[in-house]
C-alpha cells in the first residue's frame, strides 16, 4: 500500500470510489468537480494492488486558511486506519499555524476530533421541490462581474479565491445578482446536479437580498433546489422552513488551529462547496 499524488488520469478511479460509498448521483457533475479540485489543490490517493481504495484533498487559500475535503475510504477497507493516514498526509500540505477547516460526516467526526479538530458550528442542508413559474434571464452574472464576485467573496471569507471563481463561473447553470449604483451587493451561482439545482454559493450584504435571490432561484427551476446554510443564519433558516424547505442533513463544520474562519461570515448564506467551506 502506498500514498500517491493524484492527477486527472485518476478521475475515473475517483468516480468509482465515489460510487462504492454511494456518492455518485451524477457522474458528469462529479467529473467536473474533480477537475476543479485538481486545479485548486492537492488530491492524494491510497493505492492497494494498483487500485485506488481511498482519497482525500487539501485546498490552501493563499495565506489565510486551508480546507480538507473528499476524504473517502472504500467500504472494504474502512476501519484500518487508512482515513487517519490520509488525513495526516493532507495536513502536511497545510500551514501549521493557519486555520484548517472541513465539513465532516457524523461518522467521520470522531476521527477529526482525535486529530485536533473541534466542531465550531453546523451546516444545515435544505431541499425543496420547486415548479418553474417565471421565464426570466437566469444567467445574470457575466464574465465582466468576476472581479466584483471575487471582491465580495474576499470580504466574506477573508481569502482571495480568484482561481476558484474563474473555474466556477463557466460551469454555472444559473446565476443571479442584485446591483445598486452599479455595485453588486448580492449574488448566487447555481450548478445542476441531475434534477437538483445546487446553490453554491449565496453571498449577500443584506438578509433581505439573500431571501430575494432564493425566491428568484426557486421561480426558475423545475425539480429540487438544494442549499447548505451555516447555522448562524437563524432568520434565513427560519424563512426556508416557512417556505417549505425540508432539512435533510446536518454536518459539523470543524476547525483545527483556531476557533473560527476569517472574514465577515454573516454575509455567507450558502456554502460554495462542501470540500471548500
Amino acid at each position: 500500500m502506498k500514498i500517491i499524488k493524484l492527477d486527472k488520469t485518476y478521475i475515473f478511479d475517483l468516480l468509482d470510489l465515489c460510487k462504492a460509498i454511494g456518492w455518485l448521483q451524477d457522474k458528469a457533475f462529479m467529473k467536473k468537480q474533480f477537475e476543479m479540485y485538481l486545479s485548486l489543490g492537492t488530491l492524494v490517493g491510497y493505492m492497494h494492488e494498483n487500485k485506488l481504495i481511498a482519497a482525500g484533498g487539501v485546498f490552501p487559500f493563499k495565506d489565510r486558511f486551508s480546507t480538507i475535503g473528499m476524504l473517502i475510504v472504500h467500504p472494504n477497507f474502512q476501519g484500518r486506519g487508512i482515513g487517519r493516514t490520509l488525513l495526516n498526509h493532507c495536513l502536511e500540505h497545510t500551514h501549521p499555524k493557519q486555520p484548517i477547516a472541513l465539513i465532516a460526516t457524523k461518522a467521520g467526526e470522531p476521527l477529526y476530533t482525535s486529530c485536533g479538530f473541534q466542531t465550531v458550528t453546523t451546516i444545515h442542508r435544505f431541499e425543496k421541490q420547486t415548479t418553474k413559474t417565471h421565464i426570466t434571464p437566469t444567467k445574470q452574472v457575466k464574465e465582466k462581474d468576476l472581479i466584483s464576485l471575487i471582491s465580495l467573496d474576499q470580504i466574506t471569507t477573508g481569502a482571495d479565491r480568484s482561481l476558484l471563481y474563474s473555474l466556477l463561473l463557466p460551469k454555472t447553470n444559473h446565476s443571479f445578482k442584485i446591483e445598486r449604483h452599479n455595485c453588486i451587493e448580492a449574488f448566487s451561482l447555481c450548478i445542476q446536479k441531475g434534477n437538483i439545482l445546487c446553490i453554491n454559493p449565496l453571498i449577500a450584504k443584506r438578509e433581505e437580498d439573500a431571501i430575494q435571490l432564493l425566491q428568484n432561484i426557486c421561480e426558475c427551476w423545475n425539480g429540487t433546489v438544494r442549499i447548505d446554510v451555516p447555522h448562524s443564519q437563524f432568520v434565513f433558516r427560519k424563512f426556508l422552513q416557512t417556505e417549505n424547505f425540508q432539512e435533510t442533513l446536518l454536518s459539523p463544520l470543524m476547525i483545527k488551529n483556531g476557533s473560527q474562519l476569517p472574514g465577515n461570515r454573516n454575509m455567507l448564506f450558502a456554502m460554495i462547496d462542501t470540500a471548500l467551506c
